[in-house]
């Protein structure tokens, strides 16, 4: 697998092809510039075309290759915070992690990516755990990993410098490499950079604390600067040429070293630690006596990675142009701190412990909707025997006599009722409510009988006659009844009329005929 590299420290980038095969990986070019002017100080991140620009001419400048890329981060633009919890589950802990991450961030510069690190099983003088958050801008990763495809460069990881040297001194006190030489022992391991200086602490092979320094060393190289009169792209290179110049400027190389583990020894007097073993890497550490000055100094054996050098070559070497350059060893040695291919965590390419958790879920839902469709599926057999089942059962019911008789009937019916509808419907239709018949009942009912019970009228339509039953209070009333009727041109009352008492009211039955209309002949 080959790769291409970009570091970027501060206001250096350095540029690299690697390639991977098996557990090691070979250095074959490498370039190292300065940032221009307008991109320096982390300004690159708010102008990331302008930075894929410088990127994509380096590359060429340099004869390069293109392809897969990994891209290394420093302190411009990777916030880092370190905080203690108690032993916490995984969920717990990614929930803790973000709690503490909206502590830090700040609210008017966009989302951020966020990301995690545990530092593992050991607890301190208080009993607490230790990890650390590390946070992105996430606009930025977005638009510099396009525009940097658009060049033909595809970011396969984005990952702080800071963790790239942590995992490359942890595979350094690995036993395969140092044997015993630091089991049980505190280590201060410095990656020494003019740019940004990488700190770590651990303790028995476990990461206890880690930082990135921009002044200590960066002061260093300011007083050579100073004292040989050069320019800031001249000292790194002047002094690691002379090395009897470190005797000149010993005084600022005793305040860096000196300010570097006082900071160290801060985090280990916390701990209850003192520090067994110094380890160096890095450009600065290149200069020739510069261990040995350290143990001068501090007082604590101090080793320089180059030490391991024969051990560290199973996993890293110098190759082609670079074969020649093992002065560069120190410098690109970093680049092995990273397993790329294994490491999913802690690359900003993956949107981060929030993005991740959401896709978690997302995946459990897919898992769970295909989980219930393979049952759906598995199902849809035994449905289709039972509804086959069903359909032969009643194809044999439908084909049965009695199946057909109750057919027949229930034809019949449906008929009869189609017939007693119709005759409903004519019935209704009548034009009952117009003629004459129901025009003098409703004159006998409200007009000449108001005001006593009606108990019954019937009409003869043979005769012409209503006979009628009325219940009255006294005589006088059917008298006036049949005067009214009477009085009535197309009505007569036939004598005599019947009277019966009952129940201390007259009962009255009387026959009244209807005449003819006048004009009508006989």
């Amino acid at each position: 697998m080959n790769l291409l590299t970009i570091q970027i420290e501060k206001n250096i980038i350095q540029l690299a092809n690697i390639s991977k095969r098996g557990e090691s990986i070979y250095i074959n070019k490498m370039r190292r510039l300065f940032l221009p002017d307008n991109l320096k100080n982390g300004e690159f991140t708010s102008d990331t075309a302008a930075f894929s620009d410088f990127i994509d001419m380096v590359i060429t400048k340099g004869k390069l290759s293109k392809g897969k890329a990994i891209l290394l981060l420093g302190a411009d633009c990777v916030i880092h915070r370190e905080y203690t919890h108690e032993e916490l589950k995984k969920s717990q802990l990614v929930s803790l992690a973000i709690l503490e991450a909206n502590a830090i961030l700040p609210e008017d510069e966009g989302t951020f990516i966020v990301e995690n690190q545990w530092y593992g099983s050991r607890h301190n003088k208080e009993g607490l755990q230790t990890s650390a958050i590390f946070a992105v801008n996430q606009e930025f990763i977005t638009s510099l990993t396009n525009e940097l495809k658009a060049k033909g460069i595809k970011l396969s990881g984005i990952f702080p410098t800071m963790v790239a040297h942590t995992d490359l001194i942890r595979k350094l006190l690995n036993y395969k490499i140092s044997g015993l030489e630091f089991s049980d022992k505190t280590v201060a391991a410095i990656h020494l950079s003019p740019q940004e200086t990488q700190v770590s602490l651990f303790h028995n092979r476990q990461l206890i604390h880690q930082r990135t320094d921009s002044l200590a060393v960066s002061e260093f190289y300011q007083a050579v600067a100073t004292t040989f009169q050069l320019s800031a792209d001249e000292t790194e290179s002047y002094i690691n040429n002379n090395p009897e110049s470190l005797k000149q400027v010993e005084e600022a190389a005793s305040l860096m070293i000196t300010t570097l583990i006082r900071s160290i020894n801060i985090v280990s007097s916390v701990e209850g630690l003192r520090i067994d073993n110094i380890l160096i890497s890095g450009g600065t550490a290149s200069i020739p006596g510069m261990a040995e000055f350290f143990t001068e100094v501090t007082e604590i054996p101090c080793s320089n990675i180059e030490q391991y050098k024969e051990a560290l070559s199973k996993i890293v070497t110098l190759q082609g142009e670079l074969k020649e350059h093992q002065e560069f060893y120190q410098r690109l040695v970093l680049l092995r701190g990273l397993d790329y291919k294994k490491r999913k965590e802690l690359n900003f390419l993956t949107r981060g412990i929030q993005s991740r958790r959401r896709n978690r879920r997302t995946l459990t839902v897919c898992i769970t909707v295909f989980i219930l469709m393979v049952l759906v599926m598995a199902i849809l057999p035994i449905n289709y025997y039972i509804i086959n089942k069903d359909i032969k059962r009643n194809k044999a019911i439908i084909a049965s006599p009695e199946y057909v008789e109750i057919k027949n009937l229930l034809e019949e019916q449906r008929q009869m009722r189609a017939q007693v509808t119709a005759i409903d419907e004519e019935k209704a239709s009548l034009p009952f409510g117009d003629s004459l018949v129901a025009h003098y009942l409703k004159i006998l009912n409200t007009d000449l009988f108001n005001g006593a019970t009606l108990n019954s009228i019937t009409y003869k339509e043979d005769t012409g006659t209503f006979n009628v039953i009325v219940t009255g209070k006294d005589l006088d009333y059917f008298i006036m009844a049949k005067n009214k009727i009477d009085q009535e041109e197309n009505l007569m009352v036939s004598l005599p009329l019947t009277f019966r008492k009952e129940e201390g009211l007259l009962r009255c039955e009387m026959t009244i005929t209807v005449l003819p209309e006048k004009g009508e002949g006989e």
